[in-house]
């Protein structure tokens, strides 16, 4: 039931997850129960909400006799998958007893709950969250005689996921391995993710490095035995691996396992993989839901790619030097009249690169000034676009010359002659004025003598700035 990532067009309108919303769910029960209907694994009860298509998928995800990888009476397995029609199910199974057909070993039960796709927003689009507030509930405990009729249930929505889980994630696989799951389900390649450990953490941390409304379309089974007719984005498996080994073969999945102390694949790594990479080595967790969880234009790989792009170099920017930072202006400034929400990434680009420039420009020496002044002229000369995000660092630059080196301040000044610079920068070529009067006593004959003639091309330059 997996739609193809990259192929996704629609819009991907995000909102946040209000408080006291309840989701209306329909459930299922999926287990083995001997009955004078007949005896072996089926859907012995359901809400009436569920159509027949709804059953039969939930017939063919759900696991029957010795699926789950543990075999324990403690033995847990998680799953969530879309319906036909769109709607997405989210399940718990659980070993639930003997088995009741004589076949020796563990019955497994499975609670299945559904809801529409328009609902997955109260759940901060992580299935993980319906999961936890399935068993808060109590809808993970056994019931072997329901009613064949079961009731609709609420749930109440949450964004519950601790951070914690995700460090201890990073500290078992590393950010690496992590990239490279996350990039293989962008690029729509199945994974089997084989270990000891529990897979949910691992599965949930990548989920989360997605846009929330591309998340219904991951589909994952941790816990479960691998099965080729479930085959879903992600499968977590325990223990023996020989199975799946035999299984996928001829298959287009791959089996990997996951650990601190190997590295992955080598793997192409995109823009967004490259960001959200960013994000997990900076223990920024929060950050990163606060931009995945925006409004997307739409979902689809190349989109991804370019927003990613823009917010690499908004990161990159608050780290770089005078002259990368006139070059990504210099590349970005024309794309000014991109659509809305990359018009906003571009503001968010354009005032780090201002604030950054600010911080440097703010120390530097008038030789650092002259070495960029150059580039930020050309780049200021470029086009009308170019000129109106350019002009305010030029009166920044101004400024500091003024401050620092008077003459240089109003050699560079005359440099703008005209007036789209007089009127946008008046005060601050005022300020050079200022500053060249104020260090006029202390100049030698030869530097008043040299000012005196750039003075006189000043009214030329800039009418009505005497």
């Amino acid at each position: 039931m997996d739609s193809q990532l990259s192929g996704m067009t629609s819009t991907c309108s995000v909102e946040a997850p209000a408080e006291n919303v309840t989701v209306l769910c329909d459930q299922a029960i999926f287990t083995s129960v001997r009955t004078p209907m007949g005896e072996g694994y089926r859907v012995i009860a359901a809400s009436p909400g569920l159509s027949a298509q709804e059953k039969t998928e939930i017939t063919k995800q759900s696991p029957s006799h010795g699926g789950l990888c543990a075999s324990d009476d403690q033995a847990t397995a998680v799953a969530f998958y879309q319906l036909p029609g769109g709607r997405l199910c989210a399940a718990l199974s659980c070993a639930a007893g003997k088995e009741q057909s004589g076949r020796g070993g563990l019955r497994v039960y499975t609670r299945a709950v559904v809801f529409d796709g328009e609902s997955f927003s109260a759940f901060a689009y992580n299935p993980f969250n319906v999961l936890r507030t399935i068993a808060v509930h109590g809808l993970n405990t056994p019931e072997l005689k329901p009613e064949k009729t079961l009731p609709t249930v609420e749930l109440p929505g949450n964004s519950a996921r601790r951070a914690d889980q995700t460090i201890t994630t990073i500290s078992r696989v590393g950010v690496d391995w992590l990239s490279y799951i996350l990039q293989s389900v962008l690029t729509n390649q199945r994974l089997i993710l084989a270990g000891e450990g529990d897979p949910s953490c691992l599965v949930e941390t990548v989920i989360l490095g997605i846009p929330g409304p591309l998340r219904k379309n991951v589909s994952f089974a941790c816990g479960l035995k691998f099965s080729i007719g479930r085959a879903p984005t992600l499968t977590g498996i325990i223990g023996d691996t020989k199975a799946a080994e035999r299984m996928i073969c001829g298959h287009p999945l791959v089996l990997v396992r996951p650990q601190a102390d190997a590295p992955p694949p080598p793997f192409e790594r995109g823009q967004w993989q490259r960001m959200v990479a960013d994000y997990w080595t900076e223990a920024a967790y929060a950050p990163l839901q606060d931009f995945v969880l925006r409004e997307f234009p739409d979902c689809s790989l190349p989109v991804l790619e370019r927003v990613a792009a823009l917010r690499n170099d908004t990161n990159h920017a608050s780290v770089s030097d005078a002259a990368e930072l006139l070059a990504t202006l210099e590349r970005r400034v024309e794309q000014a009249d991109a659509d809305e929400f990359e018009q906003l990434l571009l503001s968010d680009l354009f005032r780090t690169i201002r604030m950054r420039l600010e911080q440097i420009w703010s120390q530097a020496t008038e030789p650092e000034l002259a070495a960029d002044w150059p580039a930020l002229v050309a780049l200021l000369r470029k086009s009308p676009t170019a000129f109106r995000h350019t002009i305010p660092l030029v009166g920044l630059v101004l400024r500091r010359l003024a401050s620092t080196t008077p003459p240089a301040a109003l050699q560079r000044a005359l440099e703008l002659s005209g007036k789209p610079a007089a009127r946008t920068i008046r005060a601050d070529l005022r300020a050079v004025l200022d500053a060249v009067e104020a260090w006029l006593p202390q100049a030698d004959a030869a530097e008043r003598r040299r000012i005196d003639k750039a003075l006189a091309k000043w009214p030329e330059a800039f009418p009505g700035i005497a």
